[in-house]
């Protein structure tokens, strides 16, 4: 006997969609920004020796 489970799969809304695409754009945006925070800093360091 087979039992078949119905799996139901959210429809994502546009504005849901969307929250999450900005999401990513962000974390992507300020990852980008901690890198180039890192390399000013090391640029600094190497100054002041």
């Amino acid at each position: 006997m087979k039992i078949h489970k119905k799996h139901k799969i959210k429809e994502l809304s546009l504005t849901e969609r969307r929250q999450i695409e900005n999401e990513v754009v962000f974390r992507k945006a300020n990852e980008q920004i901690q890198n180039e925070l890192i390399k000013i800093e090391k640029m600094a360091k190497e100054e002041d020796l």
